[in-house]
């Protein structure tokens, strides 16, 4: 006879934060594929928070937002696919690789507020991104092996993504 055994739900835990300065939006136009524009991450800072328990423990660190870019392909007036790729560097000198891709959809006229850059209240829209992270520094080698997810708000020319880890309860 076959063992039993039960299936368990995973939790997130947040563990960053990026606080990310955008440039403004350059306009590729309407392709084949959509209304493309891309966003340079300029620069800006994060926090790494203090987490233990679960299949992985850190300690708090924080550091530079490098650069990056911000991909967006608009479809129709309700839906934009993102792809994002962000350097980071903490304060001692690593480097973190982020890249997200998700999706953000809200009704036409919110939508048109929000690539305006005006500030939006989140129960409007729905907005969620999953995400790869690699480094190779020391005590962060867990990010490697773990899936994010990204939420995010936008005021004027900062980003801020809080990321969660996908974790299981010890």
């Amino acid at each position: 006879m076959a063992q039993a055994f039960k299936l368990v739900d995973p939790v997130l835990k947040h563990v960053m934060t990026v606080h990310a300065e955008y440039g403004s939006a350059q306009l590729v136009g309407t392709t084949g594929k959509g209304t493309r524009r891309i966003h340079p991450i300029l620069g800006g800072t994060f926090e790494i928070h203090a987490v233990s328990g679960g299949t992985f423990e850190t300690v708090a660190m924080e550091g530079l937002v490098l650069g990056g870019g911000d991909w967006q392909t608009l479809h129709g007036d309700s839906l934009s696919l993102l792809d994002a790729r962000i350097t980071l560097q903490t304060a001692d000198g690593n480097y973190l690789y982020v890249q997200a891709s998700g999706r953000r959809f809200a009704p036409p006229d919110v939508l048109k507020r929000l690539v305006s850059g005006e500030l939006v209240q989140r129960k409007e829209y729905y907005g969620v991104s999953s995400t790869l992270i690699e480094t190779a520094a020391p005590g962060l080698e867990w990010m490697n092996y773990h899936q994010f997810l990204g939420n995010a708000r936008t005021d004027k020319t900062l980003h801020h993504i809080r990321y969660f880890a996908v974790d299981y309860e010890a």
